[in-house]
This record gives C-alpha cells, structure tokens and sequence, in this order.
C-alpha cells in the first residue's frame, strides 16, 4: 500500500492529474485506455513521472489503472491518490469499491485531505491537484457544468495547459 505524503514533497514539473467524466460515448473504455498508455509514455519522455488521480469513479480510475500498468516499462512513474474524504467509495457499488482499493493498495502515495465529507471537499481536491500539476489530462465533453468543467475552466485561468482526450477521441 502506498505511503502517506506531505503535499509539499510534491515536484510540480514533473507532475500531471487527471478530470473527467464517468462515461466514454467515443468508442467506449477500449479508445480512451489506448490514448491514456500513449500519452503516459510519451509525457514520461517530457519527464512527467507522478501522476495524480482524485480517484472518482470513470475516467479517474480508469487512467490510474493505465499509470499502473506503465510502471512495468517506467520503474519511475508514480501514481499519488488525492483522497478527498476518507470514505469516498462508501455508497459506491461493490465491484467498484473492490476495484477503488485495488488502485488505492497500489497507488505509490496517498494524501487524504479531510476525513469526512463536507460540501466542496470535492473541488477542493481539484485546487489541491491544479495547485500540484503542471499540466491537466482531461476527458471533456465541453459541458458547462460539474467537477471536470471547473477543473478543465481553473487551470486555463491558472495558465495550465489541458489535454482533452475527448476532443482527439470525437474529432
């Protein structure tokens, strides 16, 4: 299991998070997982190591699995879970709390920031990983609403650049 880290341990330069959706209409999981493991490899030529994943349900889960499996050819990659509060895959169905402690089990570090659930905690876990990341991979389908949409909308105004594997995905 992976450790417990100080945020401020944290090398911005070489750190990306991840926001999205919980769904894939392009092709489904199979397009979305093959552009992830592409994009992980060739950012880790451009020296992006850590990977930060708010561990949601959908495209968050799904890309810390693709972190996973380039740890076989990248023994340098990290993936750091941001844990909003600590019981965030309480209500959540079993398979996918079983496959939510997997990727937590396996996950190099964990930074749990609240202990319970408060309304926000879950923006607030987006500012921890904007204020982290020098750069965004979003799946983003241009709604102007919800977590990804204020994700994706915070880091233009922080000058963060943002990759959309949707829009590759749909054009």
């Amino acid at each position: 299991m992976g450790n417990n880290i100080n945020p401020t341990a944290i090398n911005r330069r070489c750190s990306a998070a991840f926001t999205g959706h919980r769904s894939f209409p392009h092709g489904g999981t199979a397009n979305v997982k093959a552009a992830l493991t592409e994009l992980i490899r060739d950012w880790h030529g451009e020296g992006i190591t850590n990977y930060m994943c708010g561990m949601a349900l959908g495209f968050d889960l799904m890309a810390a699995e693709c972190v996973l499996q380039a740890k076989a050819d990248f023994n340098d990659i990290t993936l750091t879970a941001v844990i909003p509060f600590r019981d965030q895959c309480g209500m959540w169905n079993w398979s996918d709390r079983q496959r939510y402690h997997a990727i937590l089990q396996q996950a190099d570090f964990h930074i749990l920031l609240s202990e319970v659930y408060y309304k926000g905690c879950l923006l607030v876990r987006n500012d921890f990983m904007l204020k982290h990341a020098s750069r965004i991979v979003a799946y983003y389908d241009g709604r102007r609403r919800g977590g990804t949409y204020y994700t994706c909308n915070k880091a233009g105004v922080m000058n963060i650049p943002v990759l959309n594997l949707y829009d590759h995905l749909s054009g």
